[in-house]
């Protein structure tokens, strides 16, 4: 995303956009850094980040700004659902792992889809992505005529 896109929003609108992405530039940081250093409407904030589903990365980037003006009751309801998220992950990939064991031993090939693996995959990170479930898919061979 272009930094004039997030220029024209709301201040955070432009934070929350800003954080959806698992690594900033420098220009984006310096926007970043800027717009929470700034008099923002944190609830605000908190509730686009959780609809958005991006509270952990958005936790993730206001760790590295030392300035901040998020207050400590909103720091600490972003971190404790992070902490919740990273937990959720981790218990969730434990249950695909047993899945995938079940299937393998059953000569049943599987998928996984979504959830853990793909914040995983795309963030290098599983913590970093809300998941609420699992998807999974069974691999059936390819047959061509």
């Amino acid at each position: 995303m272009k930094l004039d896109a997030v220029a024209d929003r709301a201040p955070e609108l432009a934070l929350v956009a800003l954080a959806a992405r698992r690594t900033l530039d420098e220009s984006a940081r310096q926007r970043f850094h800027e717009l929470t250093e700034s008099s923002l409407d944190w609830r605000r904030v908190l509730a686009k980040a959780h609809w958005h589903g991006i509270i952990p990365l958005l936790v993730r980037h206001l760790e590295t700004a030392p300035n901040s003006t998020c207050p400590s009751d909103i720091w600490q309801e972003l971190r404790a659902h992070a902490v919740g998220v990273a937990l959720t992950n981790k218990q969730f990939l434990r249950r695909l792992a047993e899945l995938g064991d079940a299937m393998h031993s059953a000569g049943i090939p599987v998928v996984s889809l979504k959830g853990p693996v793909l914040a995983f995959r795309a963030f290098g990170d599983e913590s970093l992505r809300v998941s609420s479930d699992l998807d999974v898919l069974r691999a059936c061979p390819i047959t061509l005529f």
